[in-house]
């Protein structure tokens, strides 16, 4: 079944009762049959179609029709990528990752004479991505303190707890990397990849719950990292 511009979110077949799908484990939502079907009539003066996707922030695109008609219409506002997504670089690429690249092309610029992890004389890609996602929660947590009660309480919970988690989504996704051959990793009552995955989706999932509700009810500041340099304590 699916559903026309008339009736397209009856609450029993529409967004509203698909979307919910998209953030359960893995398993529950691959039990589900899922499709898109779109009709363009052979009348349509539709040339270009911009689509983009209500759960996963930055999931957009451009569809365009083949044999359009002569006289088609131009996109109202043109699709430029660039606005809805930053392309890897060859350090994300070689992590998995997204938007660590500055962390580990620059780090001693945002953790200079710090050492996370023990490496000893270690030398690898994946020790270089495990010392930038550690170097970028560490940087990005460096928050000032808005106040230590009532609403500055929740806006201090999230402007730490979102470095947090993705340096949890990070991790995850270099673990599914560089691990994927790992006796045990395949091993069904473990599932380590269900579990990888849950913690992409779900902590993405609450990432932009935060930062919607940080733009809502507490926009400044903008970038919470830029006011606050780390200390040592005497």
């Amino acid at each position: 079944m699916f559903e026309d511009i008339n009736d397209w979110n009856n609450g029993d077949e529409g967004l509203d009762f698909y979307e919910p799908y998209f953030q359960r484990p893995l398993d529950q939502w691959m039990e589900k049959q899922f499709s898109v079907k779109l009709t363009i009539p052979e009348d349509s003066l539709t040339k270009e179609l911009f689509y983009f996707c209500h759960i996963h922030k930055g999931m957009s695109g451009l569809i365009v029709v083949s044999d359009p008609a002569e006289d088609a219409n131009e996109l109202a506002i043109p699709f430029d990528p660039e606005t809805y997504y930053v392309p890897k670089d060859a350090f994300d690429e070689a992590c998995g990752t997204s938007g660590l690249h500055q962390f580990g092309t620059e780090y001693s610029e945002f953790c200079p004479d710090m050492e996370f992890v023990c490496v000893g004389d270690a030398s690898s890609q994946y020790t270089e991505c495990l010392e930038a996602v550690n170097c970028q929660m560490n940087y990005e947590m460096r928050v000032p303190v808005v106040s230590d009660s009532g609403e500055g309480v929740l806006v201090n919970f999230m402007h730490e707890m979102i470095p947090h988690h993705v340096n949890a989504v990070n991790m995850a996704r270099f673990a599914m990397k560089f691990a994927d051959d790992t006796p045990g990793y395949t091993d069904e009552e473990y599932d380590i990849p269900g579990m990888l995955l849950a913690i992409i989706n779900s902590q993405n999932k609450q990432i932009q719950n935060m930062q919607n509700w940080l733009a809502t009810y507490y926009p400044e500041p903008a970038d919470p990292t830029s006011a606050c340099e780390p200390t040592l304590k005497k």
